[in-house]
């Protein structure tokens, strides 16, 4: 469990709540440096209360947008899963969220009246 992880992903804009409920919760799952995710869909599905095959079509996306990599298949007591990294310098990327942005925008436009 990396909460580093979880709390670089939580200050990012990646686009729907799906989609933040997943990364959050692959964060969650992985080490500090976003290795060892290997969480089957349908946990992760759990997780995100959402469908198994919405957690599938995300993590296509996530691996098309260079977030998340497969590293490889980890036998499990059901068989096998897949195993990711998520791209720690992928995330870091991504803007941030529009309340970091404004708190942002605040800090800049805030004047001290020296009297």
């Amino acid at each position: 469990m990396s909460w580093h992880l979880v709390g670089i992903v939580s200050q990012k804009r990646v686009g729907s709540l799906a989609r933040r409920m997943l990364l959050l919760s692959m964060a969650d799952k992985a080490n500090d440096d976003g290795t060892g995710v290997f969480a089957s869909f349908a946990t992760l599905a759990s997780m995100c209360e959402t469908s198994r095959p919405t957690v599938k079509r995300l993590v296509k996306e996530f691996l098309d947008e260079g977030l998340i990599r497969h590293v490889g298949i980890r036998a499990c007591l059901n068989g096998h899963t897949n195993e990711y990294d998520v791209d720690v310098a992928a995330i870091l990327a991504l803007p941030a969220r529009a309340d970091e942005e404004l708190k942002a925008a605040r800090k800049t436009r805030r004047t001290v009246n020296p009297v």
